[in-house]
């Protein structure tokens, strides 16, 4: 996964729309289990899904738009779905219910925090214009060691 740090922009932006896409994704299953659960479970269960999906959606968006920032979000992302796939474990009914909750845990939750979890611990930065330093000598206003002129010429 680390490779996805160090690759070109293309791959983080893929990973950005793969995050962004699962943040999305969550809207109609939060809609479905405010549907089917009892109010109070349904509450608890929307909250929780509902922080995942801001810290996806931001994470994600921050991710494919090349901008920084996306670190604490996916740290976030990260320790919610962790918490959402132990929680949704040890809480799921002996059968059917244990079943998707087992499916659900290592086909979605559990790859998208560790994948969040590399995010947040190797951040890419944004390629941005070169240090002061760094710029050609031509470039700059005046060279170094040449002292600062004090005649002002006014600009028009």
């Amino acid at each position: 996964m680390a490779a996805v740090l160090n690759a070109p922009c293309r791959a983080r932006r893929v990973t950005g729309r793969v995050l962004t896409g699962a943040g999305l994704l969550l809207v109609p299953w939060m809609c479905l289990m405010a549907a089917t659960l009892p109010a109070s479970r349904a509450v608890a269960w929307t909250a929780l899904d509902a922080l995942e999906a801001t810290c996806l959606l931001y994470a994600g968006t921050r991710l494919a738009q090349g901008r920084g920032g996306h670190p604490p979000a996916a740290a976030g992302a990260a320790a919610l779905l962790l918490a959402d796939a132990t929680v949704d474990l040890l809480t799921a009914a002996p059968g059917a219910e244990r079943a998707l909750a087992v499916v659900m845990a290592m086909g979605a939750e559990l790859p998208l925090a560790a994948l969040c979890a590399v995010l947040a611990r190797q951040p890419c930065t944004a390629p941005g214009p070169p240090a002061p330093s760094a710029r050609p000598a031509a470039d700059r206003v005046r060279g170094p060691g040449r002292p600062r002129s004090r005649i002002r010429v006014p600009r028009y």
